[in-house]
């Protein structure tokens, strides 16, 4: 089975990336597995995004009973050495 992988970068919060995280409801416990979405603009804050994240997050859910486990922002602030 091929693979398609793409790497998000994170810089200074400038395109913060955002990980929404999801579990299966399964009998054991479930499985869970991460959701990222990355490049969205600095002019978008996070307080605008987090809403349209949550109903994103919503839209993968629902229809198989899913749940959201949690929705995280990610950035990384450079340190000079």
């Amino acid at each position: 089975m091929a693979t398609f992988e793409t790497r998000l970068g994170v810089d200074g919060g400038l395109r913060p990336l955002y990980q929404i995280v999801v579990n299966d409801n399964g009998p054991d416990g479930g499985t869970s597995f991460a959701v990222q979405v990355g490049d969205i603009s600095s002019a978008i804050p996070p307080e605008v995004a987090a809403p349209a994240l949550q109903v994103f997050a919503a839209a993968l859910t629902e229809p198989m009973g899913y749940r959201v486990l949690s929705i995280t922002r990610a950035v990384v602030t450079e340190t000079t050495l």
